[in-house]
Formats: C-alpha cells, sequence, structure tokens
C-alpha cells in the first residue's frame, strides 16, 4: 500500500522516516584472522561422517556435542598428567590464552557465542589434551598403560578427529603454550602492544620442537627422522596435513585416514578462492557457505 500524501492526511499520519540503526561494534564479515571454516552444507550432505568427529570435539564447533562427551574426562586426565610435568599452574597458562583470546575467536568463521571464562577453559582443556597425547605419543608409542595408545583403532580415530577441519585450534596457541612450558629461552615475547611479535628465522620454523612433535604423532614413528621444512606459517592440523611434504608422511597412516581426504587436504590459504586438492580442483568460493 503506497504511504499517504500530505493531500488526503493529516501531519500525524505523515510517513516516518526509516531509521536503520547499525551496530557500532558491527566487525567484517570475515577477520584477516579467520582459517578454521564449517564444511560447505552441499559436502556435508555427500557424506556427513567424512566431515563430522567420531570420538572427540577440539574448539568451539563442535563443544558438548552429546555424541563426543565420553572423551572429556579423558582429556581431564590427560590435564591432570600434564601438569605433574611442570611448575606452571594453570593461571600461567590460561594467562596465554586469554591475552590471545580475541585473536582465537577470530580464528573461527562462526565466531564461538560463549562467555570468556568458558571459552578459555575449553581452550585450554583441549590445548593440553593435544599437547600431553604427543608428548604420550613421541615417549611410548603403543604404552599399554594408556586408555588412547594401547589401543591402535582408538588411537588411529582420535588422529583422523585432529585433522577435520572443524574440529581444530589455531596453531599458533598450542605452539605457544608448549614453549611457555618446555622452551626455556624462547625467541619470541608473548604480546607487544597487544600483537604477537615472532622472531623466527626459516631454520628456527622448520626445527620448531612442536612441530616436530607433531610430526612424529601424524606420522608412523620412525626410529630415522625426515628432513622436512615449513615454507609458510601454519594454522593448524589441517592446514599441517594440506602441506606437500606430508603427503609422504601420511600415507604410512591407516588407510582410512585417506577417507578424510576431502576436507583433511584443504589449503587454507585457498578457501576462499578455488579450493584444490593437490592440484585437483573440487570447489569453487560461491559454494563455501555455512
Amino acid at each position: 500500500m503506497p504511504c499517504p500524501t500530505e493531500n488526503n492526511v493529516s501531519k500525524k499520519e505523515k510517513c516516518k522516516e526509516v531509521v536503520i540503526d547499525i551496530p557500532q561494534d558491527l566487525g567484517p564479515a570475515q577477520w584477516p584472522e579467520c582459517c578454521i571454516y564449517r564444511v560447505p552444507k552441499k559436502l556435508r550432505k555427500v557424506n556427513k561422517d567424512a566431515y563430522t568427529p567420531k570420538l572427540i570435539s577440539i574448539g568451539p564447533l563442535h563443544h558438548n556435542k552429546k555424541d563426543l562427551r565420553d572423551m572429556e574426562i579423558q582429556k581431564l586426565r590427560y590435564f591432570k598428567d600434564f601438569f605433574s610435568r611442570t611448575t606452571k599452574t594453570q593461571k600461567d597458562l590460561a594467562n596465554v590464552i586469554e591475552k590471545c583470546e580475541i585473536k582465537i575467536r577470530h580464528s573461527y568463521a562462526v565466531t564461538p557465542k560463549t562467555n570468556k571464562e568458558e571459552f578459555v577453559n575449553m581452550i585450554l582443556l583441549d590445548a593440553i589434551f593435544i599437547i600431553e597425547l604427543f608428548l604420550k605419543s613421541s615417549a611410548k608409542p603403543e604404552d599399554k598403560e594408556d586408555y588412547i595408545l594401547s589401543i591402535p583403532l582408538l588411537r588411529n580415530d582420535i588422529k583422523l578427529d585432529l585433522i577435520l577441519v572443524e574440529n581444530q585450534l589455531p596453531f599458533f596457541i598450542l605452539e605457544d603454550l608448549y614453549n611457555l612450558v618446555f622452551i626455556e629461552s624462547s625467541s619470541y615475547n608473548h604480546h607487544k602492544e597487544g600483537k604477537r611479535v615472532m622472531e623466527q628465522n626459516e631454520n628456527q620454523k622448520r626445527d620448531s620442537p612442536f612441530l616436530k612433535l607433531c610430526h612424529q604423532f601424524f606420522s608412523s614413528y620412525d626410529k630415522q627422522q625426515a628432513n622436512f621444512s615449513i615454507c609458510k606459517e601454519v594454522k593448524h592440523f589441517t592446514d599441517l596435513a594440506a602441506l606437500k611434504q606430508w603427503r609422504r608422511w601420511l600415507t604410512n597412516l591407516d588407510i582410512n585416514l585417506w577417507k578424510a581426504i576431502p576436507v583433511t587436504m584443504i589449503s587454507v590459504k585457498t578457501l576462499m578462492g578455488t579450493v584444490k586438492i593437490f592440484g585437483t580442483e573440487i570447489w569453487g568460493a560461491n559454494s563455501w557457505h555455512p
């Protein structure tokens, strides 16, 4: 119905001016730090199981899912074991996460809605679980007394869950926490004027202790270390798996790992353009919607 005019209505009946309030804190459609995405609905419909964690949730996207709660008690066991290794306190590590909270939140395409305390606790518990799992695996790959490592099928399924694109923590926070506890003289200052400052050359990146620990966990345990180099900043484990050097390492894993390739091999840098898996185009940017 057309708006009344001054000719046929009183001034009180005049159309009100349309005003749309724009929030002052309205952020961009995607933050520069964004690197962890939801799988497009079109892909998920094809094979939902290939993109959904089966045993453990990492990060906010599958947090508190009923089917994944059984592993929460195992996270707590690993959390306890981890702090027996160090004199650092939970608060020491939580402080690192608190300083990075905004950057971590911005790493997710779907911004987590949890409050600060719950978010920091979730990141801390999940990060410590990962680091402790890697440390245990490095020391005793088939520890008969460890619930996860003593069962090869369980161990392999955990590996699969840890490289799913929706089941990630930003790599930098894992490395920061690891370095805080295990690297006495770190080559970086954690936060300066609100920004994380890195002062590592290419050799230091290649020889990162935490990166080597990741290599040991995701590959078969090789007595002879493979020479490898990382020529780019690693965003998370999915991104790490996508690096060309990892193709050879991953072939040593159970063949079931390759079922996860449609998501795990995504190079995050190309998600907003044409996505490729080892040079094979699978979809374009227009299909990437949550």
